[in-house]
């Protein structure tokens, strides 16, 4: 055999892979925590998720560590998002952590009570700290997605009580890993122009699952920051997300 490959090189290679599939470079991924190290010198968590049958090693660095509102350990479910990658030295896959979060409606309850207790203390939820709603609105803006029935619904009723508001939609997305971000860039971006006298962060109904983008810290914090009043009509009237506090 005249070509052949060094042991670094075929890592290397299975590295180049894995970072140009779609699917590896940005992953959800549901498991249970298992054998949890966190290392106090370097700041980096690492574990294993299983389920019943499989098990893969996880690393979360030392900067995505400081962004967690729980505290993980062994036994508890969770979702992740991350990506998969080889360490070349070791010729071992793991996954890379971004995010994680409680996965199952009892941990999905107690991580939104212990972010809301987080977030009252540093008085997001003051209600001297609420603006006044204009008198009259010429220019309305709203964030949600262009593609929901949310955004249909504020058009048509807008226009039959009051024809003459203008209406500038920034579309975000209202459900999934990106939601978070995109609702806070839509905010930042209605702030930056200036130019509306109100806005309405918006979506329709659904389980406490789809609505988690509205109970994240960085839109309740992009929400409470905005200089533009903000009206929140997320879900149907029964749902509570912390947006709307």
């Amino acid at each position: 055999m005249d070509k052949f490959l060094t042991v670094k090189e075929l890592n290397g290679y299975v590295l180049d892979l894995m970072a140009q599939d779609e699917l590896l470079s940005n992953l959800l991924l549901k498991g249970e925590i298992s054998g949890l190290r966190l290392y106090q010198k370097s700041g980096h968590m690492y574990f294993t998720l299983k389920d019943d049958t499989a098990a893969v090693s996880c690393v979360m660095f030392k900067s995505q560590v400081q962004n967690l509102d729980f505290v993980p350990e062994d036994g508890r479910e969770v979702l992740l998002q991350g990506r998969v990658s080889v360490f070349v030295k070791q010729g071992r896959y793991q996954v890379y952590v971004e995010t994680m979060q409680p996965f199952g409606l009892g941990e999905l309850f107690l991580y939104l009570e212990q972010l809301k207790e987080k977030l009252a203390r540093k008085g997001y939820f003051d209600l001297s700290s609420k603006k006044n709603l204009p008198g009259q609105v010429r220019r309305l803006g709203v964030v949600s997605s262009r593609h929901g029935a949310a955004v249909r619904d504020i058009i048509k009723v807008v226009r039959e009580l009051n024809p003459g508001v203008e209406i500038i939609v920034a579309h975000a997305l209202v459900q999934g890993y990106s939601a978070p971000r995109q609702i806070v860039q839509a905010l930042n971006d209605l702030n930056e122009y200036g130019q509306v006298d109100v806005i309405i962060v918006a979506r329709g109904g659904g389980s406490i699952e789809d609505l988690m983008a509205f109970n994240s810290e960085e839109v309740v914090q992009a929400v409470f920051a905005s200089e533009i009043p903000v009206i929140s009509a997320v879900g149907h009237e029964v749902d509570v997300t912390l947006a709307d506090l």
